[in-house]
């Protein structure tokens, strides 16, 4: 039996010891199979359970996933997935409500202390050492995992530019994951990728996502409007300025 996070249990001592453990820790108070799956000897089940911590009283529900492999009528191999984010937060004792405002406010302080700020050893506190960066502005090497990245990206683009004004506009929080919109604006007082600096100040419009692993940021998508800044910063004409 293999689940996420949780050392392999072997054999029908390994997966009796599984389930006692599971009755131990909670109460179940609905576990509902909702669709199947089979081919050759392969079965994969689709459901959604909720569960009661006994130590913590916090309750939550999750979506699962299942997949048993099968040989001459019996089980071989168990794999288990399930939003392992909101079981660990009730653990905890945390409401996944409370963690979910927790993550959208770790996630915030990438804009209103690392980028506005200048602090960089806030990197360090809020994302994991093997965090990851998907950028697609990111130079073809790509930005270095781990906190060391995120300050690399906060000195190209925050170095470049004085006086920031960062909103952000909406967060989204759905298991362990934050998505963040925001607004920005600064003045271009040092170069950026090898332009040197206009003294313009520029607004650009962007969306986040962060995936939290034990409340750090473990892995990061950014993503904004590159073009429009461009244009402000003179690198490339406007298309008003192309047509005229």
């Amino acid at each position: 039996m293999y689940l996420p996070l949780c050392p392999a249990f072997i054999g029908r001592d390994g997966a009796g010891a599984f389930f006692q453990g599971l009755v131990s820790a909670v109460d179940v108070l609905m576990f509902e199979p909702r669709e199947f799956f089979a081919q050759d000897d392969t079965v994969v089940v689709l459901g959604h359970y909720r569960f009661r911590v006994k130590t913590t009283g916090i309750a939550y529900d999750t979506d699962w996933a299942m997949v048993w492999k099968l040989r001459d009528g019996k089980v071989v191999r168990f794999d288990f997935h399930d939003d392992s984010a909101t079981e660990a937060a009730a653990l905890r004792g945390t409401p996944a409500g409370e963690q979910q405002e927790q993550h959208k406010a770790t996630a915030r302080r990438w804009f209103t202390e690392i980028i506005a700020e200048g602090r960089l050893a806030v990197a360090d506190e809020i994302f994991a050492a093997n965090h990851m960066i998907h950028d697609p502005h990111a130079p073809p090497s790509g930005w270095p995992d781990g906190p060391e990245g995120l300050k690399m990206v906060a000195q190209v683009f925050g170095g470049g530019f004085r006086d920031w004004h960062i909103v952000v506009e909406a967060q989204i929080a759905e298991g362990d994951t934050v998505a963040s919109r925001w607004v920005a604006s600064a003045t271009n007082t040092g170069p950026v990728m090898g332009m040197p600096p206009t003294g313009k100040l520029v607004h650009v419009t962007g969306v986040n996502v962060a995936r939290f692993v034990e409340d750090k940021i473990a892995e990061s998508w950014f993503n904004f409007d590159m073009l429009t800044l461009l244009q402000q910063l003179g690198a490339i004409p406007t298309p008003e300025q192309v047509g005229a």
